[in-house]
């Protein structure tokens, strides 16, 4: 017999339920590339719903600002200014890389996305938070 004691997911469709299933006791891992895939999405889904159809503005909102150039920083300042919830939103986003790139102990580590978590709920769609509440980051 096989013991599975983590599984790493991509936790785009129902296969959360499934795996939650299957293995009941193992603890279940989400990590960082596809959490930032669906802040992104809905980041992006937001930009377009403010009817900001450029590519240049999804490239600058999608894109981490400590890669920018300064010109580039100066532009993306014009896009957000055009769409308070955007500006919310793009700061939640880059709030969420810095958790991740930032040395921190595991303990205040879990303790800084549990507050983005609870800042998230109101900006980001139910399946990122259902996501993140049903496994653990990595």
């Amino acid at each position: 017999m096989i013991k599975v004691s983590n599984y790493l997911i991509n936790p785009i469709g129902n296969s959360l339920h499934t795996i939650r299933k299957i293995f009941p006791n193992a603890e279940i891992i989400i990590d960082r590339f596809h959490v930032m895939k669906v802040v992104n999405k809905d980041l992006n889904k937001l930009r377009r719903a403010a009817g900001i159809t450029d590519r240049q503005s999804k490239y600058l909102l999608l894109s981490n600002r400590v890669n920018l150039k300064p010109e580039q920083i100066d532009k993306l300042e014009v896009v957000l200014g055009k769409s308070e919830c955007l500006k919310i939103e793009y700061e939640m986003k880059e709030k969420f890389r810095e958790i991740y790139e930032t040395n921190l102990k595991e303990k205040k580590g879990q303790k800084k996305i549990q507050e983005w978590l609870n800042h998230a709920q109101v900006f980001f769609g139910s399946s990122l938070v259902g996501m993140l509440n049903y496994g653990m980051l990595n």
